[in-house]
Order: structure tokens, then C-alpha cells, then sequence
């Protein structure tokens, strides 16, 4: 691992001799990812290892945002990630040795089911203030960020991951993040994609708390319906403010807790749940699981099934209304 800033003239790519490689917009510079890969693609020879060469594009792009914070931000590099930080040298390298590891645990849970890129490096920028962070992200979302994100995965473009430095929970962000970057070629019902989150945050976490109380049941009992549930499995749950949001990502990992209890093809289930029928036919098929029952032994007898039509007539009005196609994965908050 090292702390690293270009020097000298790079040797495979030079983002600065390609026109266009990079714009000015919202106060960072933004790469023109698909310039930069068609680039890469004509001018990579057999001589070249194309991994490093995207690798070494990352460093540059990583390199370009430093100079324009300023300030106190370095560039650190381990075998696996590129990190921007204002921290000292000694925290930036704690910070990468804890995401090789957590990616080691991801990986090694998720199995053929995880992510395995060919190109490049992963990203995690650590922006010190908020206003920074804010300003950097809201480029890639159409209509703005939910106010309490700690943290987000972009999936514009090249993928990385952009979190406003907190101390006290910033391991659990990571570990969050990076398992949405470890199944980010997936289409994953948005339940399954937060739960697998949860259950690797909750992984990391220095101070456990219960997954279930009293209050919570109640919480959830109260206000969820078989007509409601449509939402959660649908993912629109997810991206209203209060209870809604709260409740969806407990509901998340409960869920998938309950399913863990079935035996069957794991690493099947992830890479084949769909969004499209909220992983029922996954589940039935390699867990044996309908998801109504698993939810009816939480939430008690109801019709809790995704259904098909129900969810295709509730992403229509979000689309009408605005929608939510263009958000990435944010941490949850609460």
C-alpha cells in the first residue's frame, strides 16, 4: 500500500493529451468515461495489460479531483482500491487495509454471485465536508439526494463510491457500499440489494444492536398491508421519507434473515432474483422459499406475495411522477 500522486509522464494512457477527456461541471472535473474507454480500447496492444491500463486512467482521474479540493486531500493505493482522503497517511492506509479485507469477506460470502471487474480499480472518495460531498454527487442524480444519505454508490459511468467522512460510522459505510459494488451487475430486487447491504454493515459494526425489539414488530405491523408491501418489493418503499424508508430497510433484512434459514443455492438465488418480480421466482426456484410465506411468518396471514401486475402499475405512476430510475444505492441513514 503506498500514498501516491503521478509524477512524470504516464505510461500506457495520458488523460490530459485526449481532448475532451475531461469537463469542468458543478465545481469537479467529470471524465468522459466513454471517450476515455474507446481510447483505451483502440490504443491497448497485446503488450499491455488492459487492467492496469484502466487502473492507471483511475489514478489520474483520482489525482485530477485532489487538485481541485485541495486542501489536505491525498491520493492512497492498495492491490484493489484507489482512495481520495483528508486524513492522515496512517488513517488512509487503515482505511485501505479494512476494505481489502471487508471486500476479501464480501467475496468470500457472495462467492461466483460477486462482481469480478477486469478494469481498474475500486474507487472510495471520502470528501471531509459535506457541502463538498453533496455538491459532487448531486451531478449524477436527476432530481437530488435524499438529505440523510451517509454515503452512495455511483453507478455512472465508472463505479465508485463517494462518502462524507464520519468517524464513528464510516467502517459500516464502507462495508454497505461495497457490497452494492460487489453486485452492481446484478438486477436485484432493491429489498435483496439493501439487505445484503445491512447484513455486511451490521457485520462490521463496533456496537451491535438487536435486528428485532418489541417496538420495531409493532412498528412494522402497523403500518404495512398487503397493499403497501406492493412498494417494498417494487423498491419505491425505499425512497419515501419516514416510516416508508425506515421501515423498508429494516423489513430488508429481516427478510433476508428469514430466508437465510432455507436451505438451498445461494450464490443461484442472487445472480437470478429479478427485479421485474421482486426475486420470487429465485427464491421458489433455488431456496424453495415463496416470499409471501416467508413474510407471513413475521408479519402474520396476508397475501404478501410480490405481484406482478400490482408492482408494474406502481413503477408507472413513479415514472410519470418524476420517478426514481436514476438514483444510485445510498446508505441508509437512519
Amino acid at each position: 500500500m503506498s500514498d501516491s500522486s503521478q509524477t512524470g509522464k504516464p505510461e500506457s494512457i495520458d488523460l490530459q493529451q485526449i481532448e475532451g477527456a475531461f469537463s469542468f461541471e458543478e465545481g469537479f472535473s467529470r471524465p468522459d468515461w466513454r471517450l476515455i474507454s474507446k481510447v483505451i480500447r483502440e490504443n491497448t496492444t497485446e503488450s499491455l495489460d488492459v487492467n492496469e491500463v484502466w487502473a492507471e486512467a483511475a489514478r489520474q482521474w483520482i489525482n485530477q479531483l485532489q487538485r481541485d479540493l485541495g486542501g489536505d486531500y491525498a491520493v492512497a493505493e492498495s492491490r484493489r482500491f484507489l482512495l481520495l482522503a483528508a486524513s492522515s497517511a496512517d488513517t488512509r492506509m487503515r482505511i485501505l487495509t479494512f476494505a481489502e479485507k471487508t471486500l476479501d469477506q464480501i467475496r468470500e460470502r457472495l462467492k461466483d454471485a460477486a462482481w469480478d471487474s477486469k478494469h481498474g480499480k475500486h474507487i472510495i472518495l471520502l470528501f471531509d465536508e459535506e457541502d463538498d460531498y453533496y455538491q459532487y454527487v448531486s451531478y449524477f442524480f436527476r432530481d437530488g439526494i435524499h438529505p440523510s444519505s451517509g454515503g452512495c454508490l455511483i453507478h455512472k459511468d465508472y463505479v465508485h463510491i463517494a462518502i462524507p467522512y464520519k468517524s464513528h460510522r464510516l467502517r459500516q459505510v464502507i462495508a454497505h457500499e461495497l457490497t452494492h459494488n460487489c453486485v452492481v451487475h446484478l438486477k436485484l430486487p432493491l429489498w435483496l440489494n439493501e439487505g445484503l447491504a445491512q447484513l455486511f454493515q451490521r457485520a462490521v459494526a463496533t456496537i451491535s444492536r438487536p435486528l428485532m425489539d418489541h417496538e420495531l414488530r409493532e412498528r412494522h405491523i402497523a403500518y404495512w398491508t398487503c397493499q403497501n408491501i406492493q412498494e417494498f418489493w417494487t423498491g419505491i418503499s425505499f425512497r419515501k421519507s419516514g416510516n416508508s424508508r425506515r421501515l423498508s430497510y429494516s423489513l430488508a433484512e429481516i427478510v433476508l434473515n428469514l430466508l437465510r434459514e432455507y436451505p438451498g443455492d445461494w450464490g443461484a438465488f442472487i445472480k437470478s432474483a429479478d427485479r421485474r418480480d421482486g426475486g420470487q421466482t429465485a427464491a421458489v426456484d433455488f431456496l424453495a422459499a415463496d416470499l409471501g410465506n416467508v413474510v407471513a411468518t413475521f408479519l402474520g396471514k396476508g397475501d404478501w406475495r410480490p405481484r406482478r401486475k400490482e408492482m408494474v402499475a406502481i413503477w408507472d405512476a413513479a415514472n410519470k411522477a418524476g420517478g426514481d430510475r436514476d438514483r444510485q444505492d445510498e446508505t441508509n441513514a437512519a
